[in-house]
């Protein structure tokens, strides 16, 4: 019931942010087109994007009820690859559940974080150079190696 009612204000705030984007998208328009083509180009802009994600949702429905008829046989490495990740979740939702993590702490850190990485364009760049610095250094945790931030 929570899931659904999280769900449920998720899309909410979603269809909020989608309709001031539209209209910062309408105003910017506004100053250098007429009204009514600005309106035009930002619904047809709207419409496309519509439509585009109800066939994304029409394919991937049709692609999960076996549209076939005959499921294709897996390769051994996509099989190899699903028991990698199913025993990494399986050892994760252990680890947590040991040191009593609530999934609700997960899902609002997962939401904050994802706020402040999207709102924050300079903090993502900044992450993701440093993130890159690393990987150059062959070291992905600078803790183990005795490096100092």
């Amino acid at each position: 019931m929570v899931i659904m009612a999280l769900t449920l204000l998720c899309g909410v705030i979603g269809t909020g942010g989608l309709a001031f984007i539209t209209i910062g998208w309408y105003t910017a328009l506004r100053e250098t087109l007429a009204p009514w083509s600005a309106g035009f180009i930002v619904g047809g802009v709207m419409l496309v994007a519509a439509i585009a994600g109800v066939l994304a949702i029409w394919y991937s429905v049709r692609n999960k009820r076996g549209h076939s008829g005959t499921p294709a046989p897996e390769s051994t490495s996509r099989s190899a690859q699903l028991d990698a990740v199913t025993h990494l979740g399986k050892t994760i939702g252990s680890s947590m559940n040991q040191r009593d993590v609530r999934t609700t702490d997960v899902m609002i850190a997962a939401l904050v974080a994802g706020t402040v990485l999207g709102a924050s364009p300079a903090l993502r760049e900044q992450l993701f150079r440093h993130r890159g610095r690393e990987r150059n250094n062959g070291n992905s945790y600078p803790e183990q190696s005795g490096q100092r931030r």
